[in-house]
This record gives structure tokens, C-alpha cells and sequence, in this order.
């Protein structure tokens, strides 16, 4: 039987490489959540992140509220941009024309009709 020695330079050297590798998920990560701006034009398919993100009954704040376009159509906004409908929810159709990419900046807490029926 071969006996196994441990020596306190290979245990530096394996734990080293494992957390060496969380260190730099940490570092990118870190570096990602710092710089928004630069990277807030890169959108990530729904179909690659894990089921709590995929949208399911408007869940997760994806629709805050909806104002009343014209007669037969509605506008429902929330953090993923704003979208016009018929007022039964149904042929919706983007209507983020105009606003930045990047869900950052669509992310929408309020729509208000002056009386010239301007939408801000």
C-alpha cells in the first residue's frame, strides 16, 4: 500500500487552481455590474437563463400598468418597454420605437397622457 503525503505545497497549489476559478466569475462579474452602460446594448435570450426569468402570466414586474391609447387600444408598459394593444390584451405589437436599447433604459414605471394627449 502506497501511503499519500499531503504536503502543504500541493494543498496550496490545488485549492489555489478551484478558487482561483471563482475569483475571476467574481472579478468578471464584478467588472460587468460596474460598466452597465457599455454593456446594457447586449440582450440575453430569455432561452438561455433559468426558468424564474421566463415570463409566465406577466410575472416579475413585466407589466406595471396599462393607460388607454385611443378607443380600441391600450398601452401596456412595464420593465421590459411598453407595448400597444388591442384593449383586450390581444395583438400586441412592441411600441418602444424611439427609446434606447438595452433593457435598462426600458424599463418604464409610468406613462401620463397630457390634456394635448401627448404621452410622456
Amino acid at each position: 500500500m502506497m501511503k499519500v503525503k499531503i504536503t502543504w505545497r500541493s494543498f496550496h497549489k490545488y485549492v489555489g487552481l478551484v478558487l482561483a476559478v471563482f475569483m475571476l466569475i467574481f472579478c468578471v462579474s464584478g467588472i460587468i455590474l460596474n460598466h452597465r452602460k457599455f454593456f446594457s446594448d447586449w440582450n440575453v435570450s430569455r432561452t438561455f437563463l433559468p426558468s424564474d426569468y421566463s415570463i409566465i402570466n406577466y410575472n416579475n414586474g413585466i407589466v406595471k400598468g396599462t393607460i388607454s391609447a385611443d378607443n380600441d387600444s391600450i398601452l401596456i408598459y412595464g420593465c421590459a418597454g411598453i407595448w400597444k394593444a388591442k384593449s383586450d390584451f390581444s395583438h400586441q405589437r412592441t411600441f418602444n420605437q424611439g427609446l434606447p436599447t438595452g433593457i435598462d433604459a426600458r424599463n418604464i414605471k409610468n406613462i401620463v397622457r397630457t390634456k394635448g394627449g401627448t404621452f410622456w
